[in-house]
Order: structure tokens, then C-alpha cells, then sequence
């Protein structure tokens, strides 16, 4: 097990989820069968995008242990990572069932519920997991979007904002904050907090939409061209709609105000 707990170290105190993986599979090397050493692998892989190598791991362990709540939850996981959130949420309650008190599984089952546009379900959810887990950044951001989506704004901005105090440099976090501050017609705080998720990530297509269009409604067309340019290089179809938007605003608009002349 010396190798096994190698990688485990390597993954919690320095974070390299590359190296741990590689010292679980010199684990299953001499120990074939270990199952927490393949649990491990699972998990290095979901840390690393490896989303269909971690799926065959874990739909093993699950055959092999049905009553395995960490092996139900990551298959879970995975599922949602690769799309099914409908195959997702079922693994996830078996795992609920057998540990009702895993805030990551109670988030996991949130998110698939808020995918599948269950929000009540998600709702609660996300509140079980923050009862447990008061300092889960992701359960606040996710339980802001459902508010957001139950047409609770302030609510949902209250939770995003504690999601931003956690975790201050997620780029998903600022931008949700700066969708639900324009609908609150915050269109000032709006823009500073695109304007920093694009700064943290600058190819998150979203966010540079979304700050491309607060030009736009604030009448700074030149610097919502510049998100345009950016956005042709790492996302077509969103580039494609901004075209669309901006030839509607100041084309259109521009014809129809000379035909008024």
C-alpha cells in the first residue's frame, strides 16, 4: 500500500493529480485487485478530465461492490461530467442512501437535479450539502444559479456573493454575479465582474459574450467589437451570435434611422 498512499500524499498536499495517478498505477502493478488503489486512479482520472478512462473504473467497482457509496457517486459524478446527468441521478441517490451526509455527493446530485431542470429538488439539495459543508464554494454558486432560475434574484445574488468570498478567483462565479446584477440593473457592478472573469480566464467564451453585450446596451461599440475579435478566436458560434446582435444594433438600427430622415 506504499505506493497507493504516495499518491494519495502527492494528491492532497501538492495537488498533482498526474503524478498520484501515475504512482496508483505502479500500486496496481503488484496489487492488481486493490480496490482502493483503483478507486484512487478513478479519481485521479475525474481530476485530470479523463472522464471515460475514470467512467470503466468505476462501472467496474460498482459491479463489484454495489453497496460502495464512494464507487456509486463517482460513477455518478463521472456520468454528469460526461453529459447523462438523466443515468447520473439515480446512481447518486444509491450513494445517498448508503451515506446521507456526503456534502460532495448531496452537490453532485444538486448539479445533475439543476441540469435536468429540477431546480426545487437541486435547491434542497444544495442546502443539505451547505448545512454540512458551510465552506462548499461550488454548493453556494450552484444554489445561486437555481435561485437565479426560481426567479429569486437577490437570493440567488447573496449566494454567489458568499461563493465569490470562498473562492474569490473562479471565473464561472464572476460571471454568474454579473448576470444576475445586470438583471437587477446593477449594469455598473455588472461590467467590473465580466470584465474579471475575463481577466481570469480570457477564452471563457461566456463571459466575453456577456461582457460584449453590456458594451453594447451601455453604447461602447468599439470595445464590444474588441470581445468580438477575442471571441473569433477560440469560439465560433458564440462569435457568430455576437455578429448577429451587433449588426442588428448598430446596422440595422443605423438603416432604419436614415429611412426615418
Amino acid at each position: 500500500m506504499r505506493l497507493n498512499n504516495l499518491g494519495v500524499s502527492e494528491a492532497r498536499i501538492n495537488g498533482d493529480f498526474v503524478a498520484a495517478g501515475e504512482y496508483f498505477k505502479q500500486a496496481l502493478e503488484s496489487q492488481p485487485g486493490c480496490f482502493i488503489c483503483r478507486y484512487n486512479l478513478g479519481r485521479s482520472f475525474i481530476a485530470t478530465n479523463q472522464y471515460s478512462d475514470a467512467h470503466g473504473i468505476f462501472e467496474r467497482l460498482v459491479r463489484e461492490d454495489p453497496k460502495s457509496a464512494g464507487a456509486l457517486s463517482s460513477l455518478g459524478e463521472v456520468l454528469s461530467l460526461l453529459g447523462d446527468d438523466p443515468g447520473a441521478i439515480p446512481l447518486l441517490e444509491k450513494s445517498l442512501d448508503l451515506d446521507p451526509n456526503d456534502a460532495i455527493t448531496l452537490n453532485n446530485y444538486g448539479i445533475s437535479l439543476h441540469n435536468t431542470q429540477n431546480f426545487k429538488k437541486a435547491l434542497k439539495a444544495f442546502d443539505q450539502a451547505i448545512a454540512i459543508q458551510p465552506n462548499m464554494a461550488e454548493a453556494h454558486n450552484y444554489r445561486g444559479i437555481t435561485l437565479y432560475q426560481l426567479g429569486k434574484k437577490k437570493k440567488a445574488l447573496k449566494s454567489l456573493r458568499r461563493a465569490d468570498s470562498l473562492q474569490p478567483n473562479v471565473a464561472e462565479v464572476k460571471n454568474n454575479l454579473g448576470v444576475v446584477l445586470e438583471k437587477l440593473g446593477k449594469k455598473k457592478q455588472a461590467l467590473s465582474h465580466y470584465l474579471e472573469a475575463v481577466k481570469i480566464r480570457p477564452n471563457f467564451g461566456n463571459a466575453v459574450f456577456n461582457l460584449a453585450l453590456i458594451y453594447i446596451r451601455i453604447g461602447k461599440r468599439d470595445e464590444a467589437q474588441k470581445q468580438l475579435k477575442s471571441l473569433e478566436k477560440f469560439d465560433a458560434l458564440l462569435a457568430r451570435e455576437l455578429r448577429k446582435v451587433l449588426w442588428g444594433k448598430y446596422v440595422v438600427d443605423a438603416s432604419a434611422a436614415r429611412f426615418k430622415n
